[in-house]
């Protein structure tokens, strides 16, 4: 049987934002619904100098994550930030290998792969971001350049399952549309074929492949609505409560659905996600006080099916 694990979405912040900006993001982050439980698993991923202020404000059960981490262990090496030195601040994952670091600031596959061994090796989870330049997806080359960027980290990734691979293609980086769903689904094909081929059959399913690339409210539901997504990297909508309406609509299509109890859950989901799309705090808190009593509503029907069908069966 195939490993299930929660939906993954994670907020890229970039180096948007001050600190009073950032604090209200926070702020509107945690008076969102969000079903993290078993449903969704969510990762914050602020400017690095934000990183201490978010860990002491965020909700505790979404993590946090840095947008780099330093290739070195350790040593006389200004301006880095080390993974060992993330985790005792409290991080749980970082990213490496994103389109701007590969394409902006020269970062090789080896580069990208000194980084993965550095934060696996000092115990960080880690988003692995791989994807194809313009020129090489003009040429053709897409499906070559992200294998061969999986290929350069293979062997610098201690434990597997706590990698999510995330597919960012440059052309979709800051862009105003991400890319046809049709070829999101094709690539993630590839990737889970190499993971066939490259690692344990018992990780294979372990391992998370997600998208990133203009992904908002409008595309989430299209995006997730395919079997081989497992994720999505949300970077300009995370900057306000759209990323809330995203992380709903991503717990929709991330579990069974065939239950009644599901479908239940389901249009509960659905109704929060439109209240986190609401921009007045008045209209907001009303509107989640009625979705509230619904909930409480939907509950105690549920439960009065449930002995109404055990009566008649012991019958």
């Amino acid at each position: 049987a195939k490993h299930v694990r929660p939906f993954f979405v994670a907020a890229d912040l970039k180096c948007e934002g001050s600190l009073s900006s950032t604090n209200e993001l926070i702020r509107e982050y945690n008076r969102g619904n969000v079903p993290t439980e078993d449903a969704a698993e969510v990762v914050v991923l602020p400017a690095m100098c934000h990183l201490s202020f978010v860990l002491s404000k965020l909700r505790r059960d979404f993590a946090v994550g840095a947008q780099d981490c330093s290739r070195f262990a350790e040593g006389a090496h200004s301006g880095e930030v080390t993974a060992t030195a993330l985790r005792e601040m409290g991080v749980k994952w970082v990213m490496v290998g994103q389109p701007e670091r590969r394409h902006e600031l020269g970062e090789d596959d080896k580069t990208v792969a000194e980084k993965t061994n550095a934060a696996t090796t000092a115990g960080l989870h880690v988003i692995a971001c791989v994807g194809e330049s313009i020129a090489e997806r003009e040429a053709g080359e897409t499906t070559e350049a992200v294998l061969r960027q999986l290929d350069a980290i293979v062997n610098n990734v201690w434990r597997w399952e706590n990698v999510v691979v995330a597919y960012t293609p440059e052309v979709a980086s800051g862009a105003k549309k991400a890319i046809a769903t049709e070829e999101v689904q094709r690539i993630h094909g590839a990737i889970r074929r190499w993971m066939s081929e490259k690692l344990h059959s018992n990780i294979v399913d372990r391992v998370r492949i997600i998208y990133g690339g203009s992904v908002t409210s409008t595309n989430c539901q299209d995006l997730t609505k395919h079997g081989s997504m497992n994720g999505l990297l949300v970077g300009r909508a995370s900057l306000n409560s759209e990323f809330l309406y995203i992380a709903n609509c991503a717990m929709i299509h991330s579990g069974e659905q065939e239950s009644e109890v599901q479908a239940l859950r389901t249009e509960v989901a659905l109704l929060h996600a439109e209240i986190a799309k609401t921009k007045g705090i008045n209209e907001q808190g009303l509107l989640l006080k009625v979705i509230l009593t619904l909930k409480k509503e939907l509950t105690e029907l549920r439960a009065m099916a449930e002995f109404t069908t055990s009566a008649d069966s012991s019958e």
